[in-house]
């Protein structure tokens, strides 16, 4: 079992990455130390399930700035890492999420983390701006990074886009046979994993079965 290396899997700058895994893989782990190579970066958190900004004892402050609006992310934004978090009402507001993007995509140079997209998009429909940041937002200096529990759910568009590809163990068939589809990976090897393992590629190497160790970043 090859040992996690940063530098061997981090996303060369600009490109966009996705991370795939049931929860409590580790996914959402994984991206946060991953993004602490970034300076400015924006994360949409609609389910609420990450408490990067909370203190702990590596950040007192917390490591991002939470806001719960888009006119609050534009009153904070010379923070350099924020997260929104919509409030209950606009769990489905896909305006505001649609929003989100096109101000991101407005403002250029910094990395934009989704947390679940399923939560953000409808099958195989995607808010504009979130298309434009993973097409176009490259030549802006926007890097767009996705994570999902439910591959098969989102659409394949977010997967055939992103250069890095982070799988961690997945449980239903339909989101197996995504990822066998759309990427190098076999499926007995998806279904496998272990918690806080995972495979990655990025079209030229692939590595398999890499342990999310923290004590060794």
């Amino acid at each position: 079992m090859a040992k996690l290396t940063l530098k061997q899997i981090l996303p060369k700058a600009t490109d966009r990455a996705v991370f795939i895994g049931q929860t409590g893989s580790g996914k959402s782990t994984l991206a946060r130390w991953l993004l602490r190579s970034r300076y400015f970066v924006w994360v949409l958190d609609v389910n609420d399930s990450l408490d990067w900004h909370l203190p702990d004892s590596q950040y007192p402050n917390g490591e991002y700035l939470a806001v719960t609006s888009i006119e609050e992310l534009l009153a904070k934004q010379e923070y350099p890492k924020l997260i929104l978090k919509p409030t209950l009402e606009n769990l489905e507001n896909f305006d505001l999420f649609n929003d989100f993007f096109k101000t991101a995509f407005l403002a250029g140079n910094l990395t934009v983390y989704v947390d679940e997209a399923y939560a953000v998009t409808n099958r195989q429909t995607i808010p504009f701006y979130y298309k434009a940041c993973l097409t176009r937002g490259r030549a802006k200096g926007i890097e767009t990074w996705t994570s999902s529990q439910r591959p098969s759910s989102i659409p394949s568009f977010i997967l055939s886009e992103s250069e890095n590809v982070y799988s961690f163990r997945l449980r239903y068939p339909a989101d197996i046979e995504r990822m066998e589809k759309m990427t190098e990976l076999n499926r007995n090897l998806i279904r496998n994993l272990r918690k806080r393992e995972f495979c990655y590629t990025n079209g030229e190497t692939t590595l398999r079965r890499l342990k999310l160790n923290l004590e060794g970043i």
